[in-house]
């Protein structure tokens, strides 16, 4: 996997829980290129990571259970397999690198024989768990999406939905 910028070997540092080498940098975005590597741990539950700030991040509020379908997959098969799982958004592959996502509103009102990749939204952004929760939602905002895949370096972890952050909003408005 690609990083979003690049970093001296002074802004990284080892993650306690895998030993992988992380980016150390600001904003947490990460954003996947081509030629980059994708989730040698699929469906990998990993907790949050600690925030003493108060401030809430992506990996405090994502869903830690990540469906993903390939972008060949029809769209009826794609809807069972999102009913099965009990999701509401499915990550799309092409090549075991996520290329977009597809909500299950979307696949319900699409036709049942089409590919998946015709009716999902593409997408390269990906956040890390660090990431804040204001800045997930401006990335939603400025790239139109409904979700955003959650990883620590070729690690994906989980999906923030824009229903995961309202929620948190929610919850950080009445204190709870």
């Amino acid at each position: 996997m690609v990083l979003g910028k690049h970093m001296s070997v002074s802004e990284r540092k080892r993650d306690p829980r895998s030993g992988e080498m992380m980016d150390g940098g600001a904003g947490g975005v990460v954003v996947w290129q081509e030629g980059g590597a994708e989730d040698p741990a699929a469906g990998l539950m990993v907790s949050p990571p600690s925030n003493d700030s108060g401030v809430e991040t992506v990996g405090s509020v994502a869903s830690h259970v990540v469906v993903k379908v390939p972008s060949w997959f029809t769209v009826g098969a794609a809807l069972r397999v999102a009913r099965l799982k009990g999701t509401q958004h499915l990550l799309v592959l092409d090549r075991q690198k996520v290329v977009g996502s597809v909500g299950v509103a979307v696949l319900a009102a699409a036709s049942p024989h089409q590919p998946v990749e015709r009716v999902m939204t593409r997408s390269a952004v990906v956040v890390r768990p660090e990431t804040l929760v204001d800045e997930a939602w401006r990335l939603m905002a400025c790239h139109g999406l409904h979700c955003l895949p959650v990883a620590s370096g070729v690690v994906l972890l989980g999906v923030v939905t824009r229903d995961d952050l309202l929620t948190a909003a929610r919850d950080q408005a009445s204190g709870t």
